[in-house]
């Protein structure tokens, strides 16, 4: 029997399974963060090798996919590999995480993969090619993520403090977090990831903020954009697509994506047949079979 292993790391935690030609899961495992821009390549490269030779010494593996955050791009996951690869005597690929989470949620077949964290970004298998529509990071796109709605949330919050704007609901969540001063403000959000944040000011909207419903309407609407644009590149008839990462979770926000969207004709919306990691494992097994 050969033994496959698939991962899935970003900047939090590295995920990974264990399974065999039956696509059966032996075995289930979690290291720390191995996003090379996160942690740097050199201590990426270092958790992934050691990672890989506890699994491998008890399964002796026929191969491995890694999908991990920050190699869609292939000069970083080529760089990221060949830190690693000259250690095992099997094969072993890296991916970026949205690739191998889309082979899970989707099982391989064409569709769209939406993933709402600290960014959005759409991954679109059109039969063909895989497209990537959104995702360029914090600094000049990312709208709908987490991030662009904290950001906007602090930005107006910069605005009660100088008095710009009057809004009691965020005024109460400037008070609980300790930064309605100048000072404050800018310590707190230059010390935090205020990605995280993205949920309280998505509660804030739902709770009666006019400022927040503006601004998180218009996060939604770029999601609802990403989604329409995945559907015009797909020719294949009903786009099947897939909700995933953290903010997807929030109902508030998914049922106002999803209302943007309702026009939209053409879409099948499904749950992900599997998890990232389990998706990156078939992969692995599918390039053995095809190399064998």
């Amino acid at each position: 029997m050969k033994y496959f292993l698939g991962a899935d790391g970003g900047g939090t935690k590295t995920r990974a399974v264990c399974i065999d030609e039956k696509k059966r899961i032996l075995a289930r495992f979690e290291t720390g963060a191995s996003n090379p821009y996160s942690v740097g390549f050199v201590k990426s490269a270092g958790l992934l090798s050691e990672f890989i030779s506890e699994i491998n010494e008890k399964y002796k593996l026929s191969g491995a996919v890694l999908g991990i955050a920050g190699c869609s791009n292939i000069n970083t996951a080529a760089k990221l590999k060949n830190k690693i690869k000259s250690r095992f005597n099997f094969p072993i690929e890296i991916k970026g995480d949205v690739e191998t989470a889309h082979y899970g949620a989707l099982a391989g077949k064409e569709g769209a993969l939406l993933i709402i964290g600290t960014g959005a970004v759409v991954f679109l298998n059109t039969g063909k090619e895989f497209i990537k529509i959104g995702g360029y990071g914090k600094a000049i796109g990312d709208e709908g993520g987490a991030y662009s709605i904290a950001r906007k949330g602090f930005n107006a919050i910069s605005k009660l403090i100088d008095g710009r704007l009057k809004d009691d609901v965020l005024h109460e969540l400037a008070e609980e977090l300790d930064v309605l001063q100048r000072d404050k403000l800018i310590t707190f959000v230059n010390a935090e990831n205020i990605a995280r944040y993205a949920g309280r000011f998505i509660e804030c909207a739902s709770g009666g903020s006019k400022f927040c419903m503006r601004a998180i309407d218009e996060e939604a609407a770029e999601v609802a954009a990403l989604i329409n644009t995945a559907l015009k590149k797909y020719s294949g008839g009903s786009l099947p697509i897939v909700f995933s990462g953290g903010l997807s979770n929030n109902l508030f926000y998914k049922r106002l994506i999803k209302s943007k969207i309702k026009k939209i004709n053409g879409l099948l919306f499904k749950n992900a047949r599997y998890t990232p990691e389990y998706g990156a494992a078939l992969i692995a097994l599918k390039f053995f079979k095809e190399t064998r």
